[in-house]
């Protein structure tokens, strides 16, 4: 895209502000890494796939990215990312980031091993809100048009498919709808008839 490194730079800057704030280390290893590769679609001895693994001079950055409210994970899925990063880093550092709305699951991985995770800087949970607020950031900043106008349709449309909802209203919408059997039914009746509508 011909923007030199002004997106990773950014996004690493967030990545190490939620890792400085989260872990009892000193030195966030990120900020000082220069990118080998990217690969997309990673797979791991599970038979699972990390969405984005940035391979550093330094270490490996994971990426699992949850961009929809209605995203959600397998059932240890992020534990078999992290079982699997450990052994493919070997001494060398990793971190995990789960960009999503919300946080994981406890299917996904126990919150206890989360935690201890996070405090050694190898998870953080970085919300969908502020890598869009990162990109608003960057448009300043875009020498060529065509990407600052890709950037903000990026932007506007991941604005528009989040709702601008916060997770208190979602959670007790959810927990409204699933209060018993018939509710959750009705909630069904009710999306399938609006899409009928539509058509």
């Amino acid at each position: 895209h011909g923007q030199d490194s002004l997106f990773w730079d950014a996004w690493v800057a967030l990545v190490s502000e939620v890792l400085h704030a989260q872990s009892t280390a000193t030195e966030v290893w990120l900020q000082s890494a220069k990118v080998r590769s990217v690969e997309l679609e990673h797979s791991t001895a599970q038979g699972r796939f990390i969405d984005v693994c940035v391979h550093t001079t330094k270490g490996v950055l994971a990426i699992e990215n949850k961009p929809w409210l209605w995203s959600h994970d397998g059932r240890e899925q992020l534990q078999d990312y992290a079982r699997h990063l450990r052994a493919a880093a070997g001494t060398a550092p990793w971190t995990l980031v789960y960009l999503a709305h919300a946080g994981p699951s406890e299917h996904s991985w126990k919150e206890q091993e989360r935690t201890m995770a996070a405090q050694q800087g190898q998870f953080v949970n970085v919300p969908w809100q502020s890598m869009l607020d990162v990109l608003k950031s960057c448009l300043p900043k875009i020498q060529a048009p065509k990407v600052r106008w890709f950037v903000e349709d990026l932007v506007q449309m991941m604005e528009g498919a989040m709702g601008k909802v916060d997770n208190p209203q979602m959670l007790h919408l959810a927990g409204a709808f699933s209060k018993s059997p018939k509710t959750l039914a009705d909630a069904f009746l009710l999306r399938n008839t609006l899409k009928q509508w539509q058509v």
